[in-house]
């Protein structure tokens, strides 16, 4: 980590404590301005932005420099975040329920960034040496040659497959059990096993690409994946079979984004120019678009889908279609692995 990371991320630090949640212009609001309207929102959407583009591209240099042998600290990034992101989503209904949501936001950034984060940046020291590291100038044309890999397209398609289909399950899993009979509770912790599951299977295919080739751990986490939105999920009526289920995709599915800085190591064998940022950005847009297409598809194929589709388990219900539609896209994310053993990268 150079330097100026460090500084770097004590700018990000001022930057999100002008945004606004700590802005005085939402004290007097009841709740944050929506999404597309306000420039408050429009700040606090660029301030974690900004947070979150630091943090991956400081974590990604070091697997980026040194090879696979260090990327599966993106796995235990991934998954301690989720811990502390489901703790806080936890809390903060509780701190919201005290004060108000800039009152609430403010509690959060100041504990989480100023009093946690903070602090332990300044013990950082650079690990590269400065002999080693990659300084280009602020002028120099930006480098796109690897758009001409078709390993990167390979990837980079199956990452947006992989985008389209992978919250499905998680905006659907609750709605879905209360269909079949489910209790609130016992809709909620489909969920909530599905998200534990992501944990250990973001650590867990973090650390598997140090050791094997990625395009192999993105095979076991997309035919895992799709096995079980077929074989658990279509057939599931009842509680057991859905929770093996959330347990099951949170593992194999919630863990792909764990491949993404061994994926950029494996264009880098092809390309070696490649500027490791910008193919992690691209990748990122790739899931973004998934994501989008996502919410537009996944409201049609429920509407077309009313009638069941199929007789058999879950098939049955006005879900078979999603189900369905959610396993195609899971199978077609595997489309680096399959390119990989069929020779044509």
């Amino acid at each position: 980590m150079e330097a100026t990371n460090t500084k770097s991320s004590y700018l990000v630090q001022v930057f999100e404590l002008g945004s606004p949640a700590t802005s005085s212009s939402t004290a007097s609001l009841p709740k944050l301005p929506s999404p597309d309207r306000g420039k408050d929102a429009w700040l606090f959407l660029c301030g974690c932005f900004i947070v979150e583009a630091f943090s991956i591209l400081i974590r990604n240099h070091f697997c980026w420099h040194w090879g696979r042998r260090s990327c599966h600290s993106t796995g235990h990034e991934l998954g301690i975040a989720q811990i502390w992101g489901e703790d806080c989503i936890a809390d903060m209904g509780s701190v919201i329920g005290e004060c108000s949501v800039p009152q609430a936001l403010r509690i959060m950034l100041i504990l989480g960034k100023v009093v946690l984060t903070a602090p332990p940046l300044y013990f950082v020291k650079s690990r590269i040496p400065a002999s080693l590291q990659n300084k280009p100038a602020w002028n120099q044309r930006i480098n796109l040659s690897f758009l001409r890999q078709p390993i990167f397209w390979f990837m980079e398609i199956g990452n947006v497959f992989q985008g389209i289909g992978l919250f499905i399950p998680i905006v659907f899993l609750p709605t879905f059990a209360s269909s079949i009979g489910l209790s609130e509770t016992a809709s909620s912790l489909t969920l909530s096993l599905l998200n534990a599951a992501s944990v250990i299977g973001q650590i867990l295919l973090g650390a598997l690409t140090d050791k094997y080739a990625v395009t192999n751990i993105i095979l076991i986490s997309t035919l895992s994946s799709t096995l079980s939105i077929f074989l658990v999920w279509g057939f599931s009526t009842s509680m057991a079979p859905l929770y093996v289920f959330s347990l099951l995709y949170g593992l194999f599915a919630g863990g792909f984004s764990s491949c993404w800085a061994a994926m950029i190591s494996e264009i880098r064998h092809k390309d070696p120019t490649i500027d490791p940022g910008l193919a992690f950005g691209l990748l990122s847009v790739g899931r973004g678009v998934g994501c989008v297409i996502c919410g537009s598809l996944s409201t049609l194929l429920l509407k077309y889908g009313e009638g069941g589709w199929g007789d058999v388990g879950a098939y049955g219900t006005g879900f078979g279609l999603l189900i369905v539609f959610t396993g195609v896209t899971a199978l077609l994310a595997g489309m680096p692995g399959v390119g990989r053993a069929l020779g044509l990268y």
